[in-house]
This record gives C-alpha cells, sequence and structure tokens, in this order.
C-alpha cells in the first residue's frame, strides 16, 4: 500500500496532470509525495485504512499507464 515518496518534482506535476486523478486521489497522491504516512493520511482525510487502500492501489494503476 505504499506510493514512491521519492519523484522528482517535475515528475510529481507530470503525475497530476496526466493521470486524470479523482479529487480524492489527488489529495491522497499529494500527501503521500509529500512524506505522510498512510495513518496521517487517514487521518487528515477522515477516510479509513481500508479505503485508503483502495485509492493507493487505483493510484498506482494510473501512475503505470501513464509511465
Amino acid at each position: 500500500m505504499n506510493i514512491r515518496t521519492d519523484f522528482t518534482a517535475p515528475e510529481v506535476e507530470y503525475l497530476r496532470e496526466q493521470c486524470n486523478f479523482t479529487r480524492q486521489q489527488r489529495a491522497i497522491f499529494d500527501l503521500r509525495v509529500s512524506d505522510h504516512s498512510i495513518i496521517e493520511v487517514c487521518d487528515i482525510l477522515h477516510i479509513s485504512e481500508a479505503t485508503a487502500g483502495r485509492e493507493i492501489q487505483k493510484i498506482k494503476h494510473k501512475i503505470v499507464r501513464v509511465l
């Protein structure tokens, strides 16, 4: 349940533009690349770990398609 946090700033911007994230996916992506833990993401966004896990899987699939 992990998103790489070592993307460069240009890579992060490219992914934001190209991946067509939903609002929630974008929020999760931004928090994870800012080095927030899954628990912190859940607390900040008021979502469960299960929801975060499902959304992270969707985010990862979108990233793979774009890269």
